[in-house]
């Protein structure tokens, strides 16, 4: 192994830079974000219960509605009767997601990078209340839960601890807990991992 080391040790030097710069370009903003750090997404009760982001409501906006408050997507993907448009967002690896069934908008997922979303969990809690329910799933290891406020559709991937958020997603309000895990996401659960780091 040490030998192996020895031989290879430019290699290994070279693959930790491009790990490190590839995490790097994750966790910061990317160029040109408009967004004030710390800032509430955009999302500002309408109506008493209903929210909105970018001026897009989960439930009633159409598809010509989004592209014309956000201009052109980055990526169109249709299967059937449901498009998923990709924008820009806050990271430079993962866009923020629209989805819509029937060419009206059901999910948006806005993402964010470590510095965006510093201490946005504690806002989205003053602005909301506490959450309904947490769920885990494939970041939970990492520290980073599902915060759900299914009664104004809202949902956080968190670290509730640290108050750091990744995504914030949007879907139409009124949904049960199951509903939404059944709908938006089926990768998490109510059980605690064993292991968190």
């Amino acid at each position: 192994m040490i030998s192996f080391i020895k031989k290879h040790w430019i290699l290994i030097a070279l693959a930790f830079v491009a790990v490190m710069l590839l995490g790097l370009r994750v966790m910061l903003p990317a160029p040109g974000s408009k967004q004030e750090e710390g800032a509430l997404p955009t999302p500002t009760p309408e109506k008493g219960m209903e929210v909105n982001w970018e001026g897009i409501e989960p439930g009633k906006s159409s598809v010509s509605t989004v592209k014309e408050k956000l201009g052109v997507p980055a990526r169109e993907i249709r299967e059937k009767e449901t498009v998923t448009l990709e924008y820009p967002s806050h990271t430079l690896v993962f866009p923020n997601l629209v989805v819509a069934k029937d060419e009206k908008v059901e999910f948006i997922k806005e993402r964010y990078s470590v510095s965006r979303g510093k201490n946005l969990f504690t806002k989205l809690v003053s602005e909301y209340g506490e959450p309904e329910m947490r769920f885990y799933g494939p970041r939970s290891s990492v520290g980073f839960d599902l915060y759900v406020w299914t009664k104004v559709g809202v949902a956080a991937v968190a670290n509730g601890e640290q108050g750091q958020v990744m995504e914030v997603w949007y879907f139409v309000p009124g949904l049960s807990l199951g509903e939404f895990r059944t709908k938006w996401a089926k990768e998490y659960t109510t059980e605690e991992p064993k292991y968190r780091f």
